[in-house]
């Protein structure tokens, strides 16, 4: 499958992954999920792809909250590359804070959600997302 519409999860959390999984499949099969569980290995990914011009991914879904680097220097380094600075940055957290989400639309997140807990709420992500991407591809 090409990354016509590929999406980058990045998360830590086995249960968001495998919900995500499941909403993929449920809801909007065109979508290519790439799983990546750790800070270092999403940015090792978009250095190997920019400097092989392999295409990425269209959209970043990622937890706020990752051990290592956290998800908002994700952010902002993504932001500083000319190949990822317009890319969609979809950032979630357990808990909605207002200072949370402050810092994450500071660092260049596109759009900052509550972590979707359920098949039900992924499902709507990723329908939303596909709608985005028909919306988008009309252009």
């Amino acid at each position: 499958m090409n990354n016509q519409n590929a999406i980058l999860l990045l998360d830590d959390d086995q249960f968001q992954i495998e919900l995500a999984c499941q909403a993929c499949e449920q809801c909007t099969p065109e979508l290519q999920l790439i799983i990546v569980k750790e800070s270092a290995d999403a940015m090792e990914l978009f250095s190997q792809r920019i400097k092989a011009n392999t295409p990425l991914p269209k959209l970043v879904l990622m937890n706020l909250k990752l051990p290592q680097l956290l998800g908002l220097a994700v952010v902002r380094r993504l932001r500083m590359h000319e190949s990822t600075f317009a890319m969609p940055i979809i950032v979630y957290s357990a808990r909605y804070e207002p200072r949370d989400v402050l810092l994450g639309y500071q660092a260049g997140a596109t759009r900052f959600v509550n972590r979707p807990d359920n098949i039900d709420q992924f499902n709507t992500l990723l329908h939303d997302l596909s709608e985005y991407w028909r919306i988008v591809n009309r252009r």
